[in-house]
């Protein structure tokens, strides 16, 4: 099976040393001048999110996939019930999937995973939102999104709620646990009943670049719908801390908390979909998720927890940031992200 899974902290560590020369595309993706790998810079123009503690902090799963010629093509499915993924179910195209991939047990239930899928060629990627697979040798469940590339911009993909990529955004194994700091912007979804804007009657209100799309539920009522008074608020923001805010001034207890302070403001992160609930999902490869929590225990995510909501009063939004000002333009906090190796 040709999938990426490093299984202890040892390999995850080594994954995310990166030498300043060169970087691995399947650990660090994307040109260097990416949304995901753009800083943040100093004509950054901010307005505040108006964001509030939530009731927890979670880690949602991205799956990379790696294929070779002799895969099968299997048939790509959408599910007709949402209660039921597993169930009656309408073909949609044809795609290619080793054979032994699924998923563990319950994670088939949730239609926020996305997958990338590197095709054969090693850099080309099949992009699905809901992602979702039952049976060794069967059917995957999901959408297809438009395709990306390893090598490219990776702004599109298989972020259902926002069309925005699957891998961006998302932490790698080791990411947030050691010395190396995450460079790379983040991706994160909130609560739209409080959180974002859309006006019913101009329904590209509810979506800003480089976001392509919001939720089909924007005009919905309830938890479905979007209902937040901030118009920078929507599906595509960057957030990020504002320069002038110094990470002492901020009581964080991890090292984690930290180590998010530093991305966040240096980086940012996309706001991608819609969490549902009150809660503040981060984006991480599903490697990157068991490892994380397995490292930081029940006490530890209970910390973090914490920490996010300390972190998420002080994001504001960055409100110029544009294709021609990734970022918000000026000269970037940090350095430009080095070549990629292959």
């Amino acid at each position: 099976m040709r999938v990426i899974f490093l299984l202890t902290l040892l390999a995850s560590c080594d994954e995310v040393t990166v030498t300043a020369a060169k970087r691995k595309k399947l650990v660090w993706p994307f040109d260097a001048s990416s949304i995901w790998n753009t800083p943040i810079g100093t004509g950054a123009r901010y307005v505040p999110a108006e964001l509030k503690a939530v009731q927890t902090s979670a880690l949602s799963s991205s799956f990379l996939i790696t294929t070779s010629a002799t895969d099968p093509l299997r048939p790509l499915v959408r599910p007709v019930s949402s209660a039921d993924r597993c169930g009656g179910m309408e073909v949609i195209d044809m795609i290619r999937i080793p054979d032994l991939f699924v998923l563990a047990a319950g994670q088939n239930a949730d239609p926020g995973n996305s997958a990338a899928i590197v095709q054969p060629d090693g850099h080309s990627l099949v992009e699905i939102s809901g992602f979702g697979r039952c049976e060794p040798g069967g059917a995957v469940v999901g959408y297809r999104y438009p395709d990306s590339d390893l090598l490219r911009d990776g702004r599109q993909g298989g972020q259902g709620g926002s069309g925005l990529s699957s891998l961006g955004g998302a932490l790698v194994p080791g990411e947030l646990l050691g010395p190396v700091p995450v460079r790379h912007a983040l991706k994160v979804a909130l609560s739209s009943a409080l959180y974002y804007f859309a006006d019913p009657s101009r329904p590209e209100s509810c979506f800003r670049w480089p976001a392509d799309r919001c939720d089909a539920g924007f005009a919905a009522l309830g938890e479905a719908g979007y209902h937040g008074g901030n118009p920078a608020l929507t599906m595509g923001a960057l957030l990020a801390i504002p320069a002038n805010t110094s990470e002492s001034s901020v009581a964080l207890e991890t090292d984690v908390g930290r180590a998010m302070f530093f991305t966040l403001q240096n980086y940012g992160a996309y706001v991608v979909g819609s969490a549902g609930t009150d809660w503040a999902i981060w984006g991480a490869r599903d490697d990157a998720r068991v490892l994380f929590l397995n490292a930081l225990g029940a006490d530890g995510r209970a910390a973090w927890a914490r920490d996010v909501n300390r972190l998420l009063p002080l994001l504001a939004v960055v409100d110029n940031n544009a294709p021609d000002a990734v970022g918000g333009g000026g000269v970037p906090r940090q350095p430009v992200a080095p070549p990629l190796a292959d």
